[in-house]
């Protein structure tokens, strides 16, 4: 696993994202919380910082937890709190 370190400007900006991407639960889609983080920063890139897809990048934050979400054989991985 990578173990690049995230700075706290981009963590925050992260942390914002997902605040605004869930609900009541305290999981939703990565890709939810990716278009939400475009939103906040257009230039915003996982691979800035080391990561292939945002879904690495998750996984690599230790607050949050990515749930595999497989629907008609693809892949729509969900990312909730630990």
């Amino acid at each position: 696993m990578n173990t690049v370190k995230i700075p706290t400007k981009e963590l925050e900006k992260i942390d914002k994202a997902f605040d605004l991407a869930t609900s009541e639960e305290d999981e939703t889609h990565i890709a939810r919380v990716g278009g939400i983080l475009r939103q906040i920063d257009p230039s915003f890139d996982p691979r800035s910082f080391g990561y292939k897809n945002l879904s690495q990048l998750f996984e690599n934050i230790e607050k949050y937890l990515v749930v595999k979400n497989e629907i008609n054989g693809l892949n729509h991985p969900l990312v909730k709190l630990k």
